[in-house]
């Protein structure tokens, strides 16, 4: 998986992570997926990420929920927490429109 920190295409900041697909489910809209390029008790993430209907808008809802553990979680959190957070809404805002699209 290739990120971006800051979330914009052509800046610096461009890393690649690897990843392992856990549960991929097409019916429900939701995937899981951990890191696998780092000692578990090092650095691990977990993240879960659906797409659903928002019963009282009729908008598309898409959740992202994600976990890191180990002892560089911490690091992570301090130095880069800010900028995941801007490119989870990054995500949030490109799936929505896509999925809104069709």
């Amino acid at each position: 998986m290739q990120v971006n920190l800051p979330p914009k295409l052509g800046e610096p900041g461009a890393s690649s992570t690897l990843v392992v697909i856990e549960n991929l489910d097409h019916e429900n809209y939701r995937v899981v997926w951990t890191t696998a390029d780092h000692p578990y008790f090092l650095l691990h993430a977990k993240r879960w990420q659906s797409l659903s209907v928002d019963e009282d808008t009729g908008k598309t809802k898409f959740e992202n929920f994600e976990v890191f553990s180990g002892i560089l979680a911490y690091l992570v959190r301090f130095f880069v927490g800010a900028k995941l957070r801007l490119a989870f809404e990054a995500v949030a805002d490109a799936l929505k429109k896509r999925a809104e699209e069709s």
